[in-house]
């Protein structure tokens, strides 16, 4: 198993929300699961632990921050600059080399 990167979690993260807004918009367990690991990836890059690309820092730090506030300030409801901030994600996985999330 190859070890957990920046590019790896968000990856994990976008394509897990983007699969739970194609079904109805509920967050499963297991984008809650890659929320957290994105967040422990995020800490370790802004603390120099590991390299990481800024954009794609940036990128996901917004997206774990809109989904983490939204997941326990707003009742669980996604708000639409959540969905912004995984469009910008995606875009940021992509210009880093990383794969278009299903």
């Amino acid at each position: 198993m190859s070890e957990e990167t920046l590019l790896t979690a968000a990856h994990r993260l976008n394509r897990f929300f983007k699969v739970d807004m194609a079904a109805g918009g509920l967050v499963v367990d297991e984008t809650l699961n890659a929320l957290r690991t994105a967040q422990r990836e995020i800490e370790l890059a802004e603390a120099g632990h590991k390299p990481a690309d800024e954009q794609l820092l940036i990128a996901a730090r917004a997206a774990a921050r809109d989904l983490h506030s939204d997941m326990t300030r707003h009742g669980g409801m996604v708000a639409i600059p959540t969905e912004i901030a995984f469009d910008t994600l995606d875009k940021a996985i992509l210009a880093v080399g990383g794969r278009r999330a299903a």
